[in-house]
């Protein structure tokens, strides 16, 4: 994910820091939600986001059964 300087001053916060990292999975939903109404990112990008750090984390068998396929297509609708 690639964001401009202007926009992640304009997101401010840890938000915008996380953004800027590539940490998306650690923003909460109202700043998730907050950076996709002001189209810092979008859905997919959180759905990506998500995704990747399941599969950093599948060694834990966190998740019994991981359906990314859906949950990338929901994200594009």
């Amino acid at each position: 994910m690639v964001l401009s300087r202007r926009s992640v001053l304009m997101a401010g916060g840890f938000a915008a820091t996380a953004a800027v990292r590539g940490d998306l999975h650690w923003l909460s939903m109202a700043e998730a939600a907050r950076m996709v109404r002001a189209r810092k990112v979008s859905p997919l990008e959180l759905t990506q986001a998500a995704l990747e750090r399941v599969e950093k984390q599948r060694g834990l068998n966190a998740f019994i059964t991981v359906t990314a396929e859906d949950a990338l297509r929901t994200a594009r609708e």
